[in-house]
């Protein structure tokens, strides 16, 4: 059987499961469950891979890996999809007692690599391929509920506070030569920033707000520490990329106290390890300083949420090379694109070639209240046909193409193990939960 051959029984096999796949796409819809979460999107998903005959391996408290393996030696692709929603309660789809909402369309992205598998399985591929296909379910994408995750980190139940990074150090993708996601929004790849967390609190003295000469008002800190952020801005003025963004979480009780503690978490963004590292040490800087200044307590945490994403070329090529076969003629954009936001397949991207490809089929805002899935056929079928394309283009024969890939890893990419300090070196010598007090 040709190539050419073989993709058309995938993607035929795909069309057949297509009510299937679409009714998945929609019930986790309904059931959006936010990072570390997931239980039973993990369950729906595992459960349609463990009818294909896969087994499964979980990592990073809900997320898992399925293996096709073809029985003949050869590299290991890796098709991901993501399990988490979002916080938005104004999406009219939000659960009512959670506010989640796949308003990201990560619903679809599982539904996709879903889809692939059983267009694989049921085609009976692994008999023209060498190798395995590796189905990777990853939680918490959104760097989101940043005190829960803490809670899981400091007890040990995960290693990093996303999903993917998680299971880049408990070891899922350490025989995985090239890994590729799609994700619902365009016609395009994105590279992106790199981002860190920051949990900052500062500490003072309640007293009755009409005698405040009696306390330490911790929300001055919360005022001083933010207008030292804008002042920070203009040092970046020349780094296009650099976002820096963030929440007052908790500002006092009752208007007639002087709150005795007060909460922020923020988000540093930058397309540079170097220049998110500098920003992150001049934020502490920001705070120690409002804190000194107010007299307030001041804990910090740092928490790295994802490397910068760098979209592997050749792994695009092939994406493209998949599209064009579907739809000959579209607008696919052939240019990488740089995106100010951050997902972790950068994370994956430091470690091995990786893709982070965009497929159409929604409208609306990304995380706005107006997202929407407007095409599920391109967004779940679509997509599942091309991971598959892919994988086929990695592994047919003897694997070659995906061998290069293999090369490449080992010549290109940092091990596990430096990827690890690299994190340490972001959150700073106290690893992920650094604390410090003025």
């Amino acid at each position: 059987m040709t190539i050419d051959q073989l993709k058309h029984e995938i993607h035929t096999a795909i069309d057949r499961r297509g009510p299937e796949i679409l009714a998945l796409a929609d019930d986790l819809w309904h059931h959006p469950e936010t990072g570390f979460r997931e239980k039973r999107t993990s369950r729906v998903v595992r459960e349609k891979l463990t009818a294909l005959g896969l087994p499964i391996h979980e990592y990073a408290l809900t997320g898992f890996r399925a293996d096709l393996d073809t029985g003949r030696e050869g590299p290991v692709c890796a098709l991901l999809g993501e399990l988490d929603a979002l916080l938005n309660p104004n999406h009219p789809d939000a659960d009512p007692e959670t506010g989640a909402v796949h308003a990201c369309g990560h619903n679809t992205h599982i539904a996709a690599m879903t889809a692939a598998a059983m267009g694989l399985c049921d085609s009976g591929a692994a008999a023209h391929l060498c190798g395995k296909i590796a189905f990777l379910g990853c939680p918490a994408e959104e760097s989101i509920e940043l005190d829960y995750r803490s809670e899981l980190l400091a007890s040990g139940q995960i290693p990093a506070t996303s999903g993917k990074a998680s299971m880049i150090l408990e070891g899922a993708f350490d025989d995985v030569d090239a890994a590729v996601m799609l994700h619902v929004g365009g016609h395009r790849a994105m590279d992106s920033n790199g981002v860190v967390l920051k949990c900052v609190t500062f500490r003072g003295l309640s007293c009755h707000a009409a005698s405040p000469e009696n306390g330490t008002n911790a929300a001055d800190a919360i005022e001083l520490a933010r207008h030292a952020l804008a002042l920070l801005r203009e040092r970046y003025s020349r780094e296009s990329m650099v976002r820096i963004h963030g929440i007052i979480t908790h500002a006092g009780e009752a208007v007639n106290i002087l709150p005795g503690s007060a909460s922020m978490e923020y988000m540093l963004r930058a397309n540079r390890v170097e220049l998110l590292t500098d920003l992150s040490h001049r934020f502490d800087l920001a705070m120690r300083g409002a804190a000194l200044a107010t007299g307030c307590k001041l804990e910090l945490r740092t928490l790295p949420g994802a490397q910068p994403m760098h979209n592997d070329p050749e792994l695009y090529r092939l994406c493209c090379n998949a599209f064009d076969s579907l739809h000959p003629g579209n607008d696919f954009v052939k240019e990488i694109y740089m995106s100010p936001g951050s997902t972790d397949m950068g994370d994956v991207s430091c470690v091995l070639p990786a893709l982070h490809g965009e497929v159409p089929g929604v409208a609306g805002t990304s995380h706005g209240a107006d997202f929407r899935i407007v095409d599920p056929e391109c967004a779940c079928l679509e997509s599942a046909k091309v991971l598959t394309s892919i994988a086929v283009d990695l592994l047919y024969g003897n694997g070659d193409t995906g061998r290069q890939f293999a090369r490449r890893k080992r010549e290109e990419h940092i091990s596990v193990e430096q990827y690890r300090k690299l994190r340490e070196k972001l959150a700073g010598s106290g690893g992920e939960k650094e604390e410090g007090n003025e």
